[in-house]
């Protein structure tokens, strides 16, 4: 999870960590000095990013690899809701103020489907007689989420180390 705030990508769009690295936990404990409030985003990922290459090894790098996605967009937010990236494929221009109902399939919305472990507690289960997301798109919107391949921004892990004790 840290690693996905830290880059700032999915946990689907992590490649290459063993798998000690979702498994095992560690409590992380970091002071910046000097500073009081909280931080900003931008440098506590910096100072994230910072802490695990010191005290993990951990060595990254970007590269483009083409996977499954979702083409559409008028998205925003809707790939936090999928197990894969969406792309603009409508040419619609501008921001948009819109409301979508749909009951989540069983892994949408689920700590899964963002690359982090399972919730300790269950949650209870999810109203299932509304329309997935794929149809509440196509009848409230008048848009269609299609399955294809694309190229999708990915972090590699070249290397990670379970940390020294303090």
């Amino acid at each position: 999870m840290f690693i996905m705030f830290a880059y700032g990508v999915a946990g689907y769009r992590i490649s290459g960590a063993p798998n000690w690295v979702g498994v095992e936990r560690w409590d992380i404990e970091a002071k910046t000095d000097g500073v009081q409030e909280r931080l900003p985003l931008a440098p506590s990922e910096a100072l994230l990013r910072r802490l695990f290459e010191d005290r993990f090894q951990l060595r990254t790098r970007r590269e483009t690899k083409k996977m499954p996605v979702y083409a559409l967009r008028i998205a925003g937010q809707l790939t936090l809701y999928l197990d894969r990236p969406v792309l603009d494929r409508t040419a619609i221009q501008g921001d948009y103020d819109f409301t979508l109902k749909w009951t989540p399939a069983p892994n949408e919305s689920s700590p899964q489907a963002m690359g982090l472990a399972p919730r300790a507690e269950p949650q209870g289960p999810a109203d299932s007689n509304g329309p997935s997301i794929f149809t509440a798109l196509q009848e409230q919107l008048g848009l269609k989420l299609e399955s294809t391949k694309g190229p999708v921004d990915i972090l590699v892990i070249d290397r990670v180390e379970r940390p020294s004790e303090n």
